[in-house]
């Protein structure tokens, strides 16, 4: 019989400018279908008949990334350096409505997807399909971040510094087994701090993992 082991993931994410002890945002430990995203301010949301059918973007001042841990702990890994470690190891995730949102006349126009090297705050476009002003009351969530398969997550919360969101630490999956020099283009930077020996390591792990 072929025993497979449950993935294991893991939400990495910041949250700027929180210093309120009741911040909704905890640490997730036990996994669950993904994480909340919760309002930090009282927000207004005009009709959409009002803005000529434009949609109101909402900056959610959070950062994250979605880390495979069972990838991220295999033995393939243990040389590379950290930063090098997390972005071999980050996945996709997608940015859903919360079933409570039914109960509001707002809809969220951004549905989809994020790239594994998204560091950028997450926002929200949302519509408000009413003839008022709709207020969003702080901490309030009507959506969430979750893995593209609704596979079951943890969350661990992390400084807006962390190297896991600095561009310099950025890499692209593909490209850094096949460049050696330091290349930026468009924020996203692949970075040499690798001898040949490593990248062989990292080529034989991807190539057992079937990634």
């Amino acid at each position: 019989m072929n025993m497979s082991t449950a993935q294991e993931y893991q939400f990495l994410v910041s949250i700027l400018g929180e210093n309120d002890e009741n911040s909704p945002y905890r640490i997730i430990d036990i996994p669950s279908m993904g994480i909340d995203l919760f309002f930090p301010i009282d927000v207004s949301i005009p009709p959409v008949s009002s803005i000529n059918g434009a949609h109101t973007i909402v900056d959610m001042n959070i950062k994250a990334r979605l880390l495979d841990i069972t990838k991220y702990n295999s033995y393939y890994y243990i040389n590379t350096p950290e930063y090098v470690r997390i972005n071999l190891c980050t996945c996709p995730f997608i940015l859903t409505a919360n079933p409570c949102i039914l109960n509001t006349p707002l809809r969220i126009t951004n549905i989809g997807g994020y790239e594994s090297y998204t560091i950028d705050t997450i926002k929200l476009g949302i519509t408000n399909l009413s003839s008022e002003n709709y207020i969003i009351r702080k901490y309030t969530t009507i959506a969430k971040l979750s893995h593209p398969a609704l596979a079951l997550i943890t969350m661990k919360i992390v400084q807006p510094n962390d190297h896991i969101f600095r561009p310099q630490h950025l890499i692209i999956n593909e490209d850094i087994i096949n460049n050696e020099d330091i290349i930026n283009n468009d924020n996203i930077i692949i970075n040499s701090e690798i001898n040949n020996s490593t990248v062989d390591e990292i080529i034989e792990g991807i190539d057992n993992l079937n990634i």
